[in-house]
């Protein structure tokens, strides 16, 4: 039995593109990277430090343009497509950065944005929510809920999207569950990447993917991470965990994306379920050895056939 987990994790799936199959390998010689929240600093500056040369090179590819400017209190970057029609003004994409509540910023994001903002010709407000353990919950959905309150009303109906990664889709999921509490317009619709629905490490592959996601470390998360977001709240609460919240009487329609090896891979097929069995409009796009937002990888043809599909979800839903 040992020998078989052991033939699984090291397992090169040969469904997956050959530049997939090339950063698994080297993925699996290339140790744990473990995040600990007494160097958090330190971590997120060499997050930045590491995605900046990627990051420089999508923006020249796509020729985009982003800056800073604040909405209702909270800075929020803008990505600006290369092809931007100022008849889109009144549509736009709300999207929140991953980083399990502690990393990230819209900086890194590009990677992601940039491409999405030319795919579908619309402008991108990312914005720059506060992270903890310094500002634990509810601080960030206070800060997405702002901004979306705001730009809500500058939109059309139907006009506004709201997307994310990871525990950014996590984020965008509550706010549109808060949005829909405290009588907003909801959007359009939401394209989640990879979202991170359960914070009470409960899901399945939390466990059966150790080692087979090669950006998550290979042993059992210990909590840390989820405790410095939700502090002593209940992770079962849906404004922390959205996979436990009630969609029924109407929910946007929702994309999810995932692969067979993210180690969120059940959160996404949970939640989709949840969705489904309310009579939500979800689909889950699950690709073959794919791992955690893997769109993150501009190299991997799966990342930008994905993100096509994303797109092309967005503006089906967008009037």
């Amino acid at each position: 039995m040992t020998k078989k987990i052991l033939s699984i994790q090291n397992h090169i799936p040969k469904g997956a593109s050959v530049e997939a199959q090339d950063f698994i390998r080297k993925a699996a010689n290339a140790g744990d990277r473990e995040v600990t929240l007494e160097q958090i600093a330190k971590i997120r500056e060499e997050t930045r430090i590491g995605f900046t040369p990627t990051v420089e090179a999508i923006c020249q590819e796509t020729a985009i343009t982003y800056e800073d400017i604040e909405i209702a209190g909270i800075q929020v970057m803008t990505v600006t497509p290369h092809n931007y029609d100022a008849t889109n003004e009144e549509r736009c994409i709300l999207y929140f950065y991953g980083g399990g509540y502690v990393l990230g910023s819209p900086f890194e994001d590009l990677v992601v944005t940039a491409q999405l903002a030319n795919l579908t010709g619309l402008k991108i407000y990312a914005p720059w929510y506060r992270l903890a353990p310094e500002h634990p919950y509810p601080a960030a959905l206070n800060d997405g809920i702002a901004v979306y309150e705001e730009l809500i009303k500058r939109m059309k109906p139907g006009g506004l999207t709201l997307s994310g990664e990871s525990a950014g889709g996590n984020l965008a999921l509550v706010v549109a569950l808060r949005a829909k509490e405290i009588e907003l317009p909801p959007p359009s619709a939401l394209a989640l990447l990879s979202p991170w629905s359960d914070l009470s490490d409960t899901s399945e592959s939390n466990w059966t993917h150790l080692g087979l996601d090669p950006t998550f470390p290979s042993k059992p998360d210990d909590g840390s991470i989820s405790r410095a977001y939700g502090g002593d709240a209940d992770f079962y609460d849906p404004m922390i965990s959205p996979v436990y919240a009630d969609y029924s009487g109407g929910f946007s329609p929702t994309l999810m994306t995932s692969g067979t090896r993210d180690m969120l891979m059940s959160d996404s097929a949970r939640l989709s379920t949840v969705m489904r069995q309310a009579g939500v409009n979800v689909q889950l796009n699950l690709w073959e050895g794919m791992w955690h937002v893997f769109e993150f990888y501009p190299e991997l043809p799966e990342s930008k056939q994905s993100l096509e599909e994303i797109a092309n979800f967005i503006m089906a839903h967008t009037s």
